[in-house]
């Protein structure tokens, strides 16, 4: 690793941009005194994070920002970016080049970047840890520094040794170990404390719940066994009252039979009295019979003797009778023939109408599953566009992340594209206009936007643009340009006035689509672009934009799938498309249910039309029988031999011989029926008697069902009342009473128990019915901080084992590093000081955690051990030995040597420069000196300059120039 370029601007004396490429050996910087050499190294310590303005020369931070001069004004901000070459990896991060840079502007505001990237101060602190580039490393000295090292006491050299031990990291583990301690030790602590408090309330809490819990105790058996003799009380009401309703059922059963019985009775003398009164008539009747049959016989008499007179008409009139009845036969049967045709024409229209029905029925049931493929199809793809929607698999990675984290970040508002709607004859244009801004996120202010792009690094989610609504400012339109864009033929508006939105997001829009102009088409847009003097953004409702200063893009776009607000349209499309299917398909269906419904109707028509003409033929044919049976007797009787005249005279014989023979049957039945009468009459006495008796019985049931009813009215008020109590004392149903009662229990036992019960809970006296459930919660928060004391406690020795095993290393590493170092000291001093002896001593031998270092050093022809007696040029010369001990046993990068060799004469001086060049192989040098001697040995020299008062500048320089630099 080494550094391969500075560049400044504004730090300090640098008013303008300086960049200083450095190689991997020795480069010098020179120039004259107060030309700005040493601000080079500030710059470079600046970068590495040095906060303390002593060591940058400032009184205060803001004073390293270049404060102007006679020809300069003063800058607002300071500048330094340090390229190391870390082909090497000696620092920790996946890039061969690292660029460090620190920005501080004027108002106290600092900004830390690696490779470009914003980053903390204590991302540099932790990258260059063990680098050796630390602010107390050997990285840097001035000749202060030499001085300071020299006349510092033991424990100040500490930490340069330490630097170059490489224990930083262990020292700031044990650090950060012994904070955690410390935290640890107060959260014990304050752990003890609530320990103790809730331990002291604990026991009375304690005292309470057991109370209580004898309380619940006595309360559950008092419940179980009073419940117990409520239940055995109530079973045996119950067990009387099933007895009592079996006896009311028993006697109700027996008062409907005997009232059944009084009825059938009663009714049985209703009938007797009926069949008295029927006989009464019956006889009546036939008294009345028998004088009628009287007057039949004589009128038989009579009848025959008309006999002959009579026979000759009667023969007539049937024969005109069946000739009328062939006449309206004949008619009757033309008729039918009629109708059976008529309804054969009739059938043949009615198929014809059903078999173009049930095509319709089939077309249209064609047309209904091609409109649901057609939905189905809509449907699948509006769902695919919704998941995309929904999934926001359409965002870009970074947005995405951030809106899939809006639970756990603040001040999300949401895209650009969800916080607006457009109507579609602008949809195109402002989509254009917007571009990739729809997918902008708004959020509330910076301090979101900078959690969340933090988020996003943390989780390297990758990039988003955000919008801070409460600081953005809008881009308008002068008044002067949008008057003369509105006086052009084919302008529409501003991209604003063109959507809508709440007023809340009003500056994210006037930021965005305020400066933006919407035309009808290209050729207007080109007008009002050329009347605006190409100033703002134009875009046509086709989608053509002309760009500030001219530039044009247009053509016909290939269907964007990404395009979240043309998903939004396409969506809507859908919809509208789906709805019109659903409703289309919806009419055809009851189109359908029309022709189904005629289909059925026809098809019950042609069955209608069968079964009348099967109807019609049936009676076609009994009409046709019955004429052919009429035409059969019309001609018998027309072909009739009239000769049998004795035939009807023999038939008035036979009635009347009938008639004499009924006279004698009726004369018997009156004889029947008034015997009859006299038996009817005793069955009514016999059974008016037993009613009465049935009276008395019924009488007496109906007063033993009415004690019943009263002694199950008791018994029912008892188990309502016992029910009650169980309700009200004890929260329990008849049901979950019995569920939990005693079996086997003596009533009269149990009422001595509940009452003893009873006592012994009023003794218990007030109970806090809470107190279990406050113990319980006490003591699990009791049992969790102890769980948490004994977690804190493991994690204080885990804690004071891992401060143990840092201090071990620490030690290990730093008497390592001390014993190398005491091996190269010796050498290097005796090849600066040409002889003498050189080593490093502990002032506490036994705590190497916190001894200092003391420097034993003897110069030739010198016996002094106190080096505050040597000169300075000796302090210096020791000092450096040190260094080069050091550089010897642990090599570093890089170091830079501000004017060390100052106090040095000119023979020391060359043989510093030439030591020197024992480290090219593995240490990058960057000295600035004015000596000769030093100058010589450099493999590169810079020169800075203050040609300007106030303003240092680079230049090239050559070796034999130098010396003329700093005449």
């Amino acid at each position: 690793m080494y550094l391969k370029k500075v560049e400044a601007l504004g730090f300090k004396s640098f008013a303008n941009k300086v960049s200083i490429d450095f190689t991997p050996q020795i480069n010098g910087i020179v120039g004259p005194n107060g030309c700005g050499k040493s601000n080079v190294v500030d710059a470079i310590k600046w970068v590495l994070g040095e906060q303390s303005t002593k060591n940058l020369r400032a009184q205060g931070m803001v004073d390293v920002i270049f404060s102007g001069s006679q020809d300069y004004k003063k800058q607002n901000m300071a500048e330094v970016t340090l390229t190391f070459d870390n082909s090497d990896q000696a620092l920790n991060i996946a890039y061969e080049e690292v660029a460090i840079t620190r920005r501080l502007y004027r108002s106290g505001d600092s900004e830390y970047y690696i490779n470009k990237s914003k980053v903390r101060l204590k991302d540099i602190v932790d990258l260059i840890m063990d680098t050796s580039l630390g602010k107390d490393s050997l990285a840097m000295i001035s000749q202060g520094g030499i001085s300071n090292f020299a006349n510092a006491k033991p424990i100040e050299r500490r930490h340069i040794f330490e630097e170059a031990a490489g224990v930083s990291k262990y020292k700031k583990r044990k650090i950060e170990s012994l904070r955690k301690l410390e935290r640890v030790n107060e959260n014990l602590l304050r752990i003890n404390d609530i320990v103790f408090e809730i331990s002291t309330q604990l026991q009375p809490l304690k005292n309470q719940a057991d109370k209580t819990k004898i309380y619940l105790e006595r309360k559950e058996k008092l419940e179980k066994i009073e419940a117990s003799v409520i239940v055995f009380e109530v079973n045996g009401f119950e067990e009387e009252l099933k007895k009592i309703n079996t006896s009311l059922l028993t006697l109700e059963s027996e008062l409907v039979l005997n009232e059944n019985s009084l009825l059938n009775e009663e009714n049985k003398l209703v009938t007797f009295k009926k069949q008295l009164a029927s006989y009464d008539e019956n006889i009546a009747s036939l008294q009345d019979c028998l004088l009628k049959k009287v007057e039949e016989i004589s009128t038989l008499e009579k009848q025959k003797n008309q006999q002959d007179q009579n026979k000759n008409e009667l023969i007539i009139n049937d024969i005109d009778k069946i000739k009328s009845n062939l006449d309206l036969l004949d008619n009757e049967i033309n008729t039918i023939n009629i109708n059976i045709k008529s309804l054969n024409e009739d059938l043949v229209l009615i198929q014809q109408d059903y078999t173009m029905q049930k095509e319709q029925y089939h077309n249209k049931q064609q047309v209904i599953i091609n409109n649901q493929q057609r939905l189905h199809a809509y449907q699948s793809k509006k769902d695919v566009l919704e998941n995309i929607m929904n999934n926001q698999s359409n965002l870009f990675e970074g947005v995405k992340a951030v809106l899939d984290a809006r639970n756990s970040l603040t001040g999300v508002i949401g895209i650009v594209n969800d916080l607006f709607n457009v109507e579609e004859l602008y949809q195109n244009a402002i989509s254009i206009s917007l571009g990739p801004s729809l997918q902008n996120i708004v959020m509330n202010d910076n301090d979101d936007i900078k959690r969340a792009i933090t988020y996003l690094k943390n989780n390297q989610a990758g990039r988003a643009t955000f919008i801070p609504l409460d600081s953005i400012k809008p881009k308008n339109i002068k008044d002067e340009d949008l008057f003369v864009a509105q006086n052009i033929k084919g302008f529409i508006d501003i991209g604003t006035n063109l959507i809508s939105f709440n007023e809340e997001y009003q500056p994210v829009f006037a930021y965005l689509l305020n400066n933006t102009l919407i035309t009808e088409d290209f050729d207007s847009a080109l007008q009002v672009s050329k009347a605006l003097n190409r100033k703002y953004k134009i875009v046509s409702i086709d989608g053509e934009v002309i760009n500030p200063g001219g530039i044009v893009t247009g053509g016909k776009r290939r269907k964007e799938k990404g395009n979240i607000l043309t998903i939004k349209k396409d969506v809507l499309k859908l919809e509208e498309e789906i709805t019109k299917l659903n409703n289309n398909i919806a009419s055809e269906q009851n189109e359908l249910l029309s022709i189904d419904l005629r289909v059925n109707e026809l098809r019950n028509k042609v069955n209608q039309q069968n079964v009348s003409i099967v109807k019609l033929e049936q009676d076609l044919s009994h009409k046709r029988t019955a004429f052919e049976n009429n035409k059969n007797d019309y001609f018998k009787l027309t072909n009739t031999d009239y000769n049998n005249e004795n035939t009807l005279l023999n038939d008035i014989d036979y009635l009347l011989q009938a008639s004499l023979l009924e006279k004698e049957n009726i004369l018997a039945s009156l004889k029947s029926f008034r015997e009859s009468y006299l038996e009817i009459n005793k069955e009514i006495n016999r059974v008016d008697k037993d009613n009465k008796s049935m009276q008395l019985d019924i009488n007496e049931i109906k007063q033993e069902l009415n004690n019943l009813k009263i002694t199950k009215n008791t018994l029912e008020m008892k188990i309502a009342n016992n029910l009650e109590r169980l309700a009200q004392e004890y929260q329990l149903t008849i049901d979950n009473a019995r569920e939990k009662m005693i079996i086997e229990l003596d009533c009269v036992l149990a009422k001595k128990e509940v009452d003893q019960l009873k006592r012994e809970i009023a003794k218990l006296g007030p109970i806090n019915l809470l107190a279990v459930e406050e113990f319980d919660k006490l003591n699990e928060r009791y049992e969790f901080l102890l769980t948490q004391q004994t977690d804190l406690t493991n994690a204080k020795d885990e804690l004071l084992a891992t401060i143990n095993e840092t201090d071990k290393i620490m030690v290990h590493k730093f008497k390592k590093t001390i014993e190398d170092i005491n091996q190269e000291l010796p050498i290097t001093f005796k090849k600066l000081f040409g002889g003498g002896s050189a080593t490093l001593e502990y002032t506490d031998p036994s705590n190497i955690l916190e001894t200092g270092i003391e420097i034993i050093a003897t110069p030739p022809g010198k016996s002094i051990q106190n080096l505050s007696l040597f000169s300075g040029g000796e302090k210096a010369l020791i000092a450096l030995s040190v260094l080069f001990a050091i550089l010897k046993a642990r090599p570093i990068p890089l170091s830079i040597l501000d004017e060390v060799e100052a106090a040095l004469d000119q023979a020391n001086v060359q043989r510093f420069a030439k030591f020197l060049k024992e480290f090219n192989a593995s240490t990058q040098f960057i000295v600035i000196t004015h000596r000769p001697g030093t100058m010589e040995e450099c493999d590169v020299l810079y020169g800075i300059t203050m040609q300007e008062k106030g303003v240092s500048k680079m230049i090239s320089v050559k070796l034999e120039e130098a010396k003329d630099l700093i005449a």
